[in-house]
């Protein structure tokens, strides 16, 4: 249990770190659900793990997680960070790492009055803003994972069935929590990224040569 548990560790200290700052305004506390076969599951408490996966009208999808509380952030602007992480005999078998920003964006940003005179809140006040959720998915199945054309690490973007851009390998939480924060919410990264505890150690590389031909995200 020694990856689970510093998988868990990492996922219940970064979201201490963001709790402490006016970026979150709500958080989860992840659990370890212990499954048969020595499977185990880090999420958070009464998530539908299929729910991310139906196909419905994007904005019903997001009402439904924040009603249910399916996050482990919630960010000032309504965006749903969430995690899932799978193992089998403390070996990762997937993970599913998501972001929902808030689909009616416009109706936050004409009530942002409150948020006018602090600079961190100058990205998600900017009405340029086009709405994108994205998926960091990992499923090292070989039932799954075909070259180029399901890669066992990608990123989705837009909920695009058939969008997978491969990525170098799995996503430590680490890396996620500041690829959202850093990219999505750069004016508060600026000034509470230095807040984010810092992890060492990455997932072993799992894209292969001919993914490597094109277009590709390296996850260190």
């Amino acid at each position: 249990m020694k990856l689970v548990k510093h998988i868990f560790n990492q996922i219940n200290t970064l979201t201490r770190d963001l709790t402490g700052t006016e970026i979150c305004i709500d958080q989860n506390v992840p659990v370890i659900n212990e499954k048969a076969h020595r499977v185990c599951r880090i999420e958070v408490p009464n998530v539908n793990v299929s729910l991310a996966m139906k196909h419905q009208h994007y904005r019903d999808l997001y009402y439904e997680m924040d009603r249910s509380r399916s996050y482990n952030v919630k960010y000032a602007d309504g965006g749903l960070l969430l995690l899932l992480y799978q193992f089998e005999s403390d070996r990762l078998t997937a993970h599913r790492l998501s972001f929902f920003p808030n689909p009616d964006l416009l109706d936050f940003q004409s009530n942002y009055e409150d948020y006018l005179e602090d600079e961190i809140f100058a990205d998600i006040i900017d009405q340029r803003i086009v709405v994108c959720p994205l998926r960091f998915d990992y499923d090292g199945r070989e039932e799954v994972v075909k070259d180029v054309i399901h890669p066992a690490a990608h990123l989705t973007l837009g909920q695009y069935e058939n969008c997978r851009i491969p990525v170098t390998r799995p996503l430590m939480p680490y890396q996620f929590f500041s690829f959202v924060t850093r990219n999505f919410y750069n004016c508060a990264f600026k000034r509470y990224g230095g807040l984010l505890t810092r992890f060492n150690g990455l997932f072993d590389a799992t894209i292969t040569d001919a993914e490597r031909k094109i277009i590709y995200v390296s996850a260190g």
